[in-house]
């Protein structure tokens, strides 16, 4: 595995950076894979790029140049070691795997990253609808406040419902005397059928009076069924 050994005049160790990858961007900005924070290296300052088993270092228009061994190059295939040079910043390059013992970094691959950047999506989607239900809670809480009643507007409102009752109370009892008269005005209503159908009564037997015509007695059960002549 290639390796890149960058030193840097503000550290006292070089930073050694193991070379995986089809394409290893270099430059000052952070979207590169690798970031070289030097006034002399450009945004995007150059790339390294995996053709048949070994990097071909390609400048990408930078302002100060890139360089293998002291040379200026545009594109340069690195079969071996050398030194490449960012601007000001030197880089020892070795095409052979990290010496044993010597810690290097590593950078992901292309499908890592492009894994990292779906979970990146789906966890801004799942903050955004976070956001939003938030922002209905906030929406309910506020309009729960805003229907907040003062406490004099409370105690009208527990003075109107004692009210209330009170009526409605009154109106139970109204409801009871009702029935109560209702009741005795059914029994008068008997008790007047009664006096009527008497007073008929005597005005039949007075009429009958006047008429000269006098009740019969009724006859005893024997008498009577003796005056019923044989064959009708």
């Amino acid at each position: 595995m290639a390796s890149l050994r960058l030193t840097f005049p503000e550290k006292d160790q070089p930073t050694v950076i193991a070379l995986t990858g089809a394409r290893l961007t270099i430059g000052r900005l952070p979207f590169n894979t690798i970031q070289i924070i030097d006034r002399t290296v450009s945004g995007f300052h150059a790339e390294l790029i995996s053709e048949h088993g070994h990097y071909r270092l390609h400048d990408r228009g930078s302002s100060n140049g890139t360089y293998v061994n002291g040379q200026k190059v545009s594109d340069y295939h690195l079969n071996e070691k050398c030194t490449i040079s960012f601007g000001t910043v030197e880089a020892q390059f070795s095409p052979e795997d990290v010496a044993s013992g010597e810690e290097a970094e590593t950078f992901p691959s292309r499908g890592e990253v492009n894994a990292v950047r779906q979970e990146n999506a789906e966890m801004r989607a799942t903050v955004s609808a976070l956001r939003e239900e938030i922002a209905a809670l906030r929406k309910e809480h506020q309009a729960a406040e805003g229907a907040t009643v003062s406490r004099d507007e409370y105690e009208q409102v527990v003075v109107e419902r004692e009210a209330l009752k009170e009526k409605r109370l009154r109106h139970e009892e109204e409801i009871n005397l009702l029935r109560t008269d209702l009741a005795i005005l059914k029994r008068d209503r008997v008790n007047l059928q009664l006096a009527y159908d008497g007073a008929q009564r005597e005005m039949e037997q007075m009429r009958r009076k006047l008429n000269g015509e006098e009740e019969k007695p009724a006859l005893p059960p024997v008498e009577a069924a003796a005056a019923v002549a044989p064959g009708g």
